[in-house]
C-alpha cells in the first residue's frame, strides 16, 4: 500500500473535524430544547403548587366558581406534565437505544378513533374528520406509538393555526395510504427536512417552539422504526396532504 498524501491525511483530518462539530452543535441544540421542556415542565408543577395551596389556605373562603377554576388549572397542568416527562422520556430512550418498539395486530380504525378523541379533549376549536372502509387487512405495528406519532404531527401543525383535518384511508395489496389533509405548509417543510436528514432533531433558531420541534422528530422516527415511510404529495396539485404508508398483513 503506498503512503498516504499529507493532502489527503489533511483533507480526511478536516472532515472528521466538521462531523465532529457537527455532532456537538446537534448536542447542544438537543439539550437546549430539553432544558427549554424542562422549564416548561416546572411552570406547569409551579402552576399546580400554586393552585393546590391556594385552595388549601383556610384564612380564604373559595366560592364553588373559583374551586372549579382551582381544578382545572391543577387537571390541566398535569396533562401538561404528562405529555412533557413522556416526551423527555421517548427522546432519552431513542437517543440511549432502550426504545423497544412491540408491535401486534391492529386494526387502523381503532388506532385513529382513539387519536380524534384524545386530540379533541386537549385542541380547542379542532375538526378532525376520520374516514375508513368498515373492514381491511390488519397491519403489525405499535398500538400506542403510532397513536402518538399521529397526534404529533397534528399538534405541531396546529402550532401554525391549523384546526381542520381530515384523515382517510385506502386500502391497497401491499400498505394502506394514510392520508392526512389540511397540513400546513411550514409543518409540510419541516417533515421533508426530517425525511432527508433524520438525525437532525430540530434547529435552534426554528420559530417552531422546543417542545414540537422534539414531538415532529420523534413523530418521523417512531414510523419509521415501524416501517412506517411518509409521502409528501407534488406541493404544486396536492399541497397540504400528508400520506402515511402502513404494511398491510397478508390474510390477516
Amino acid at each position: 500500500m503506498e503512503p498516504r498524501s499529507y493532502d489527503d491525511l489533511y483533507q480526511e483530518n478536516l472532515l472528521l473535524r466538521q462531523k465532529a462539530e457537527a455532532v456537538q452543535e446537534e448536542n447542544r441544540t438537543v439539550w437546549n430544547l430539553l432544558f427549554e421542556t424542562n422549564r416548561r415542565l416546572q411552570l406547569s408543577s409551579a402552576a399546580i403548587k400554586a393552585s393546590v395551596s391556594s385552595l388549601l389556605n383556610y384564612d380564604i373562603f373559595w366560592d364553588g366558581t373559583n374551586q372549579h377554576e382551582f381544578l382545572e388549572t391543577i387537571n390541566s397542568s398535569i396533562d401538561q406534565v404528562g405529555r412533557l416527562i413522556n416526551l423527555m422520556t421517548l427522546i432519552f430512550r431513542i437517543k440511549a437505544g432502550t426504545l423497544e418498539l412491540n408491535r401486534s395486530y391492529q386494526a387502523l380504525t381503532e388506532v385513529f378513533s382513539v387519536v380524534q378523541e384524545q386530540l379533541a379533549q386537549r385542541i380547542d376549536n379542532l375538526v378532525l374528520e376520520v374516514a375508513f372502509p368498515p373492514d381491511g387487512k390488519m397491519v403489525l405495528v405499535n398500538f400506542d406509538y403510532l397513536v402518538v406519532a399521529t397526534e404529533f404531527l397534528i399538534e405541531t401543525a396546529c402550532q401554525f393555526g391549523a384546526r381542520a383535518f381530515k384523515i382517510e384511508a385506502a386500502e391497497q395489496p401491499q400498505a394502506w395510504v394514510v392520508e392526512i389533509r389540511g397540513m400546513p405548509d411550514a409543518t409540510i417543510q419541516r417533515i421533508q427536512k426530517l425525511l432527508k436528514d433524520q438525525e437532525t432533531i430540530a434547529s435552534p433558531d426554528d420559530v417552531l417552539g422546543p417542545e414540537y420541534q422534539l414531538r415532529l422528530w420523534l413523530a418521523v422516527h417512531l414510523l419509521f422504526q415501524q416501517d412506517i415511510r411518509l409521502e409528501i404529495g407534488d406541493p404544486g396539485t396536492q399541497s397540504g396532504i400528508l400520506r402515511i404508508l402502513i404494511p398491510a398483513l397478508p390474510g390477516k
